[in-house]
């Protein structure tokens, strides 16, 4: 038996209606039945093309936005609510349905209150891990290994042909690629060496994240901890932990364990669960009335 999460809504077409006649076990002539099925069309019709494009496909649009902002979970992924708050401003949210017009009130209101919570985990990240950092390292140490890095990083990528091997890196996992030095335009040269960023979303998924990153984290490459500061206290190296004979995991330990305490990052877990399961329910229905935006039972659910 299929799953209610891969079963595909009943037609509300004309197969629909047939459907519906067939179910009620209704005995009428052929000249009702096209006289009924007549009005049928005319409703499911008048007004469907406003519909679609001035409030679904909008409104699908922006909601797209939201699940990729709820799951990236890092302080750069705001998402819009502008078409909602126009909807809401002209009064044209009235005319979805009610039991979807709640639903997707409520989708606005959670992922609102998710991100909310974003920046001050973020900004109490931003105060914890420096001490944990200069535990394991020192900023001459970071110098060294900067230099180190680069001499491998520009052996191993001719920018002057053109090749960019550590660019592909950069889909698995939040990161900011190598800077290119320009200095010299005939001979460009990386200038610093790629960080993969430890955002959120992976304090929200550890100790699964840190597994996760250490296998995709190039040897060359910091891992950062602060997404806007650059600084060595913010960053650390595979060769930190090998030095201090730690795991990822074993580093991150210790914040994890104060973060996960904090009331707001809590929340944060529990708004972000509310967003996404009220996510999984809307799209769906608003995808559904994009293709179809009028169904039968809308005259009784508009009220």
């Amino acid at each position: 038996m299929a799953s209610k999460k891969n079963r595909k809504p009943k037609s509300s077409g004309a197969k629909g209606f047939w459907h519906w006649i067939k179910s009620h076990k209704i005995t009428v002539s052929m000249g009702t039945v096209l006289a009924v099925f007549a009005a049928y069309q005319g409703y499911i019709n008048t007004g469907s093309d406003s519909l679609r494009t001035e409030i679904y496909q909008p409104l699908y649009r922006e909601i797209n936005g939201i699940e990729l902002s709820i799951q990236a979970n890092n302080t750069d992924q705001e998402f819009s609510s502008q078409t909602f708050e126009l909807l809401t401003q002209n009064g044209n949210l009235t005319r979805i349905p009610k039991p979807l017009r709640e639903k997707i009130t409520q989708l606005y209101q959670k992922a609102g209150e998710a991100r909310s919570h974003v920046t001050p985990i973020a900004h109490k990240v931003s105060i914890l891990i420096p001490p944990e950092i200069k535990k394991i390292r020192t900023e001459v140490e970071n110098k060294t290994w900067t230099e180190k890095a680069l001499v491998q990083l520009n052996a191993e990528n001719d920018l002057s042909t053109g090749s960019f091997p550590y660019v592909s890196f950069s889909l698995k996992h939040a990161a900011r690629t190598p800077a290119i030095d320009l200095r010299d335009r005939q001979h460009p040269r990386l200038g610093n060496p790629g960080i993969v960023s430890w955002q959120v979303k992976d304090w929200a998924r550890f100790p699964q994240s840190a597994s996760d990153v250490t296998n995709i984290w190039p040897t060359t490459w910091f891992l950062g901890f602060d997404e806007r500061n650059e600084n060595w206290y913010y960053l650390i190296t595979r060769d930190d932990l090998t030095r201090n004979h730690m795991e990822l995991k074993d580093f991150l330990e210790p914040t994890y364990d104060t973060l996960s305490k904090d009331p707001e990052f809590q929340q944060l877990l529990q708004t972000n669960k509310s967003a996404l399961d009220l996510l999984e329910q809307v799209k769906p229905l608003v995808a559904d009335r994009v293709q179809q935006p009028k169904h039968l039972m809308d005259l009784i659910d508009s009220f």
